[in-house]
């Protein structure tokens, strides 16, 4: 018993450290979590802006 109250802690930290993740990037938007919509939209602005491209071929985003 001792062990589990140890534990309570850091098994709130984590809960809220879900939550607080969940709600900013948005990980259950049905257009996609906020980071998956950036992506997109970088790969829009590459179409028309060669270093928008260059960067993210330089981190393997394209």
């Amino acid at each position: 018993m001792g062990s589990f109250s140890t534990l309570r802690p850091m098994d709130t930290r984590l809960k809220r450290l879900e939550q607080d993740l969940k709600r900013d990037l948005e990980l259950q938007s049905p257009e996609g979590s906020k980071l998956t919509r950036l992506i997109h939209a970088l790969h829009e602005l590459a179409k028309e802006d060669k270093r928008v491209e260059a960067i993210l071929r330089s981190f393997s985003l394209l």
